[in-house]
C-alpha cells in the first residue's frame, strides 16, 4: 500500500491568530481551530525562542527564559545589534518555511498563532515565505482577537493565578491599545474578533472543515464521527494495556492510541499512512498535551508493512476496520504476528467500498451498513483456520462483539483477541 497523496486544498490558506496576551490565541487555536478544521497549526513564540537560542541572544528575563513580547520589541528597536537582528529573522525565516513546507506535503492549510503577528513586518515576512511555499495563489488572512475589556481581565486573571505578583486589572486606556487595528500589509486580509463566534465564520471562509470518522472522547477532546472508537477500545482488556508497548495499526486520527495511553500504556505507537489523518492525530496529541493530558503518543507516517518492522517487538497490537486496505491480507496477518509477542486485537474485515483483498476467504458474511456500503466480515470458523496458517504461534482466543442498539448481529464490529502462545 503506497503512502497515500492527499490533494491539497483547492486554494492554499494561512490564517494568521494575533492579539495582546491572554486574548485567548492559544485557546481559538488549540481547541477550535486544530480540531475543526484541516490544517498544521504553529506557534510563534516558540520559533521565536528557538530562533533566539540559535543565535546566542541575551536572556533578560530572571525567570532565565525569553519573555517573546519584549524580544519582538527589542529586534525592532535598536536594543540589538543588525548583525544579531539579521541571524534571527535568517533562522526564524528557516522555521517558518519548514512549517509551512509540512503542511504543503500533508495537503492540509496552515494557522499561526502569536502575539508577533500583530507587527506589520512580521506579517509581511510570512506572505512571503507563504507565496514561496505554497504560491502566489495562498489566500492569507490575519485575526486580530480583541475581547472587550471585562473579558480580557478576567482572561488574565485566570491564566496568571498562580503568579506570586499581583496581577493587576487593565485600565480602559491600555485596553484600548491593546487592540486598536493592526496596520494593513499588502495581500492579507484583516479581520477584528471578540471571541470565536466571531472567528468561526472567517475560519469557514478559509480553511477545509476537517471530517472526522472516528468518534471519540478524551480530555478537552470531544469528536463525532461513525466510527465508535470508545466502543471499540473498551473491548480491549485493560492488562493488555497497563505498563505494556502498544501499537495502533492504520490508526487514522490516532484515538485508540491516544486511548491506551492515557490507558496506562507504557508506550503507545500509532501508524497511519494519510498524512491529513496523521496531522490531525498530531494536532490532537498537542491539543490534550497542553490540557495535561498524558498525551505522549508517538505517530509514524507511511506504509506500516514498511514502517512496523522498523519499530521492534511490542505487546499489544491493534488493527480495527483495516485489514481491507491489503490485498495480500495474509501477509499483513504474518507481519502482525512476527511483531508482536503478547496479544493482537483485529478485526477481519476484507472488503469495504473500493477496498478489496486479494482472494477473500471462503466463509465472509456481506454486511450492510447503514450508509449503503457493504462490507465482508469473516466467520468464526474462517478466522479460526485463517490464524494458525498466517499467524504461527497465535491462537485465537476470544470473540468480543459489540452489538448496535436493537441489533442481534453486527459483524462488522466483530474484534478478535488473538494470544501468542509460543
Amino acid at each position: 500500500m503506497p503512502l497515500k497523496k492527499s490533494k491539497p486544498p483547492r486554494r492554499p490558506a494561512v490564517l494568521l491568530v494575533t492579539g495582546p496576551t491572554s486574548a485567548g490565541k492559544s485557546f481559538v487555536t488549540r481547541r477550535h481551530l486544530a480540531l475543526d478544521y484541516g490544517v498544521l497549526t504553529g506557534e510563534i513564540d516558540r520559533m521565536y525562542g528557538t530562533a533566539l537560542r540559535e543565535v546566542g541572544a541575551p536572556i533578560h528575563h530572571p525567570s532565565g527564559g525569553y519573555r517573546l513580547g519584549a524580544e519582538a520589541r527589542r529586534l525592532r528597536d535598536g536594543t540589538y545589534s543588525p548583525d544579531l537582528a539579521d541571524r534571527f529573522f535568517e533562522a526564524y525565516g528557516r522555521l517558518m518555511s519548514g512549517k509551512m513546507r509540512q503542511a504543503v506535503t500533508w495537503g492540509v492549510g496552515l494557522v499561526l498563532e502569536g502575539y508577533a503577528l500583530s507587527f506589520s513586518d512580521e506579517t509581511a515576512l510570512v506572505r512571503r515565505l507563504a507565496e514561496e511555499t505554497f504560491g502566489e495563489r495562498v489566500n492569507i488572512a490575519r485575526i486580530l482577537l480583541a475581547p472587550d475589556l471585562e473579558h480580557w481581565n478576567h482572561n488574565r486573571l485566570t491564566r496568571n493565578y498562580a503568579l506570586p505578583r499581583e496581577v493587576k486589572p487593565v485600565t480602559p486606556e491600555r485596553h484600548q491599545r491593546a487592540v486598536r487595528p493592526l496596520d494593513e500589509v499588502p495581500g492579507v486580509q484583516d479581520h477584528r474578533a471578540e471571541c470565536f463566534d466571531d472567528v468561526k465564520p472567517i475560519a469557514d471562509g478559509l480553511l477545509q472543515r476537517y471530517k472526522w470518522h472516528q468518534r471519540f472522547a478524551l480530555g478537552p477532546v470531544e469528536t463525532v464521527g461513525p466510527s465508535d472508537s470508545m466502543t471499540k477500545f473498551a473491548l480491549i482488556r485493560p492488562e493488555d494495556i497497563r505498563g505494556k508497548r502498544a501499537v495502533d495499526l492504520c490508526c487514522a486520527t490516532g484515538a485508540i492510541a491516544l486511548l491506551m495511553k492515557d490507558a496506562g500504556a507504557a508506550e503507545a505507537t500509532g501508524i497511519e499512512y494519510n498524512p491529513r489523518h496523521f496531522c490531525k492525530a498530531r494536532e490532537v496529541r498537542n491539543t490534550l498535551h497542553r490540557a495535561g493530558v498524558d498525551a505522549a503518543v508517538i505517530f509514524r507516517l507511511g506504509d506500516v508493512r514498511k514502517v512496523l518492522p522498523r519499530l521492534g517487538r511490542f505487546d499489544t497490537a491493534v488493527m480495527l476496520g483495516a485489514l481491507h486496505y491489503f490485498e495480500d491480507y495474509a501477509g499483513m496477518l504474518r507481519l502482525i504476528a512476527h511483531a508482536v509477542d503478547g496479544c493482537a486485537y483485529i478485526e477481519f474485515n476484507f472488503a469495504e467500498e473500493n477496498y478489496d483483498s486479494r482472494g477473500m476467504p471462503e466463509g465472509v458474511h456481506r454486511y450492510v451498513r447503514q450508509s449503503g456500503n457493504p462490507i465482508f466480515i469473516a466467520s468464526r470458523e474462517t478466522v479460526e483456520r485463517l490464524v494458525p496458517e498466517a499467524m504461527a504461534g497465535f491462537i485465537v482466543e476470544e470473540r468480543m462483539p459489540s452489538p448496535g442498539p436493537g441489533r442481534k448481529h453486527v459483524f462488522d464490529r466483530e474484534i478478535w483477541r488473538l494470544q501468542r502462545t509460543t
